[in-house]
């Protein structure tokens, strides 16, 4: 049989017909490492509760957008999201995994100075086919600017393909002209419109 695996559940292909589904959902324990400022994440947790868990420590990881997003698959595609341009995504943080091999081998805490370093380095960004990641170990950062934050929205009306052009453009030249406390996201396509996301994490 085919094999899927399910872990945060955001994506189509976590439970489908025909197959045998690997279900991690309810591994959702964090624990947080004080000495190391680490956090240690199983595969089922959600980017919501990883925030929160990690907001209460006055801590971040850099993850996504959407707080129903799994850490498991966000974090093996690469991740992502309102912090990038500050500090990268959400695989440059990421430090160590447990992980089951296809052949029934479970390795744990594998990090760049152990003998499985390649397995870390191919799981970065590989989409997980390497064998199944139950647990995650972050370097996480400070909160920026004592938590204080800017989120707007910006939508223009754009019933023309030109119209679009011009305001992606506009949008583009403004977002390079940001520090990197500046995090923007434009949906295309949306017709008529066209909505851009702004969030300043800096003075």
């Amino acid at each position: 049989m085919a094999v899927s695996v399910a872990a945060g559940c955001h994506s189509a292909n976590a439970m489908v017909d025909g197959c045998f589904t690997i279900d991690l959902a309810q591994m959702t324990r964090m624990e947080f490492d004080d000495a190391k400022q680490e956090v240690q994440v199983q595969a089922g947790s959600t980017l919501h509760a990883l925030d929160a868990f990690c907001r209460a420590k006055g801590r971040l990881v850099p993850v996504g957008t959407n707080g129903d997003t799994g850490v498991s698959g966000l974090t093996l595609s690469g991740g992502m999201g309102w912090f990038t341009r500050k500090f990268g995504f959400t695989v440059d943080h990421l430090v160590g995994i447990d992980i089951v091999l296809p052949t029934g081998q479970f390795l744990k805490n594998v990090r760049e100075d152990s003998p499985h370093a390649d397995l870390l380095w191919a799981c970065r960004g590989s989409g997980g086919g390497f064998g199944i990641v139950t647990n995650f170990y972050f370097q996480t950062h400070p909160m920026p600017n004592d938590e204080q934050f800017l989120l707007g929205t910006v939508v223009s009306l754009c019933p023309t393909t030109s119209m679009k052009q011009t305001v992606v453009k506009s949008w583009w030249q403004k977002l390079n002209s940001c520090s990197n406390e500046t995090m923007s996201i434009l949906v295309l396509p949306a017709a008529p419109v066209v909505p851009q996301l702004w969030v300043h994490y800096g003075p």
